[in-house]
């Protein structure tokens, strides 16, 4: 019963022990790149701000540049890991093979935390030295790039002023004083090429320049006079399409009965400007028989007595005839007789129409007041 307290004791005790190291581990790993973190930050700061590095900051860098036998505390983690792993292992197969299986678990998950931290020290070790390399080689650039720079500017010294530059390297070549002939040639040089203020140019102020205005220009259209279609249905579709485009350039049609005649007559002359033949149209018939002088006929009384046979032959002539012949003779010289009167046949069918409708009004009105 002793022995097997003991061996629970021993399992609970290296628990303790590994939990404990383990966690201060964590803790000095934290503070250590903490502070690391820090001096790199520092430096990449004066990098960036372009200033000299002095030789304490850069030492300080390649000393830490080192192997891994060099950094004791990765070296201690990784030693601790391999003595967790290899321990707890051996620890777990003894209570399996004694028969306490039930704490063999806990030996096995500390095994495990054993294995787990070289490899976490390994990859911080590597990281470490990946950032100190890359600021290393920054350094280095750093130092080319000064000493380059100090070397165009001697040479651009050299080429300004070569005179200059001669009398330097026979001071550092004679090392002896100075005769008093040559320090009074030295303060004329001096006054001599000193550098000469450049003139000023005035500055002329800028005149205010007026927005520019935008034009438009409108391009008439070339009036194209196009042929009246002979067909009564393409003639009609023709002028309600050309009445549209016309009307499209002028406001709405008035509601006045004056201003719509004057928008009628206004809107059929520009439509003929597109047809080779002039329409008519109603608006200027009308206005052609109001501007035709109207012709009343005179009657003369004549002295000569009123024959009341003749008036009645008159009358006996007016009327329809009863025969059928005569009857037909009759109607057809009156229908050539008011044909005489209107204007020729149209060939368009619905105007033939409307022409056969207008004579057949006019016979059957002249028939009534005969037959009345």
């Amino acid at each position: 019963m002793i022995a097997l307290e003991n061996e629970i004791l021993v399992t609970l005790v290296g628990t303790l022990v590994v939990i404990l190291t383990t966690v201060i581990q964590i803790w000095a790993m934290s503070r250590a790149k903490f502070k690391h973190n820090q001096k790199m930050l520092a430096l990449e700061n004066t990098l960036n701000t372009g200033e000299g590095l002095s030789a304490d900051q850069i030492s300080p860098c390649k000393q830490k540049k080192c192997s891994l036998f060099c950094n004791i505390s990765y070296l201690l983690q990784i030693i601790f890991g391999i003595l967790v792993f290899a321990g707890f292992s051996g620890w777990a197969i003894y209570l399996v093979s004694v028969g306490f299986i039930d704490w063999a678990p806990l030996s096995g998950s500390l095994a495990l935390i054993g294995l787990v931290t070289p490899i976490i020290a390994w990859r911080g070790f590597k990281h470490r030295h990946q950032v100190m390399t890359q600021l290393i080689r920054d350094i280095e650039t750093c130092k080319k790039a000064g000493q380059e720079e100090d070397k165009n500017e001697s040479i651009e010294k050299v080429h300004e002023h070569p005179e200059m530059a001669k009398s330097e390297k026979k001071e550092l070549s004679d090392p002896e004083p100075a005769s008093p002939v040559i320090q009074k040639q030295v303060p004329e040089l001096v006054a001599e090429y000193q550098p000469q203020r450049q003139p000023e140019i005035p500055v002329m102020a800028e005149k205010s320049v007026p927005p520019l205005k935008r034009v438009e220009i409108r391009v008439k259209s070339v009036i194209e006079k196009q042929k009246l279609p002979e067909d009564s249905v393409l003639r009609r579709h023709f002028l309600a399409t050309l009445r549209a485009k016309v009307e499209s350039a002028y406001p709405a049609r008035p509601t006045d009965s004056t201003l719509r005649r004057h928008f009628d007559s206004l809107i059929a002359t520009e439509i003929e400007k597109y047809i080779e033949a002039p329409i008519a149209s109603p608006v200027k018939a009308k206005a052609a028989a109001i501007d035709k002088p109207i012709v009343i006929p005179t009657v003369t009384v004549s002295s000569a007595p009123i024959n009341p046979v003749d008036i009645c032959s008159k009358t006996q002539v007016a009327k329809l005839p009863q025969d059928s012949t005569l009857k037909r003779h009759y109607v057809s010289q009156l229908k050539a007789e008011i044909e005489a009167g209107l204007p020729g046949r149209p060939s368009d069918s619905i105007l033939k129409r409307h022409y056969e409708s207008l004579i057949a009004t006019e016979m059957a009105k002249r028939l009534e007041e005969i037959g009345a």
